[in-house]
């Protein structure tokens, strides 16, 4: 017999703003406060439901990248399960910590801002930079600056440092790629009493300029044709207006 799992779940639409926009970014910085304010409160309502063990926040902006609706949405999917890349990351903090005592994306993040060749912007709490391991051309990372868990736990100074850091990025990368698709995500841990204290949530950013195929799709290996390097510098150079 298969293992199963009673269809235990919730799946939230989050309508992003009264105008009929394709990306927040059309509106200005304001606006993605207070969605990630809205990302907040409904994870807090959710994890009160002890069968939910994690919350899956997306944002899918393009057919190519996956959207159904132009109109400018976000989504939540709270799962009875943790995702298996989310336990194989929680595993590589663990491990870090346990033989560095220290955090590995804290570890991660001092050795960016140190070379600053991968950096694109940077504001008071978060730091955006093409990671060195860039799974996709043009990926980008928002990680916050203060070492925590859960994306749920930011304060509201942060929420605008969100929100201006996550403006820029999408600007930069509108003017850079012409609109490409974008998939985001935030890797955040587990709900509730099941988080874990050594991980340090982060937003992931990922164009979708080229189509994966079976070579990826059957190894699970990434072949990215543009260095983080080159993307970073090209995006730092890109100017923007707020």
């Amino acid at each position: 017999h298969y293992d199963e799992l009673s269809p235990v779940g919730a799946h939230e639409v989050i309508i992003e703003s009264p105008a009929h926009v394709r990306s927040l970014d059309e509106l200005g910085k304001e606006p993605f406060a207070a969605v990630a304010h809205a990302w907040q409160e409904r994870i807090v309502d959710l994890q009160k439901d002890f069968r939910l063990l994690y919350a899956a926040i997306f944002r899918n902006t393009g057919r190519a990248a996956g959207a159904q609706l132009t109109h400018a949405h976000s989504q939540l999917i709270a799962l009875p399960f943790v995702p298996r890349e989310i336990e194989l990351e929680i595993a590589a903090f663990r491990a870090h910590e346990a033989l560095h005592e220290r955090c590995l994306l804290c570890d991660l993040l001092r050795q960016e801002q140190s070379g600053a060749e991968r950096v694109v912007y940077e504001n008071d709490a978060f730091t955006v930079f093409a990671p060195y391991a860039s799974k996709v051309p043009f990926e980008l990372w928002i990680v916050p600056r203060r070492c925590d868990a859960r994306f749920e736990r930011i304060s509201a100074g942060e929420r605008s440092q969100l929100g201006d850091a996550m403006f820029t990025a999408l600007k930069k990368l509108g003017r850079a790629l012409g609109n490409a698709p974008l998939r985001f995500d935030i890797r955040t841990s587990p709900l509730g009493e099941r988080a874990v204290k050594s991980y340090h949530w982060r937003a992931e950013l990922a164009p979708v300029l080229v189509p994966s195929g079976s070579f990826e799709g059957g190894t699970g290996a990434c072949i990215n044709p543009v260095s983080p390097e080159s993307a970073a510098e090209l995006l730092r150079d890109t100017l923007v207006s707020g």
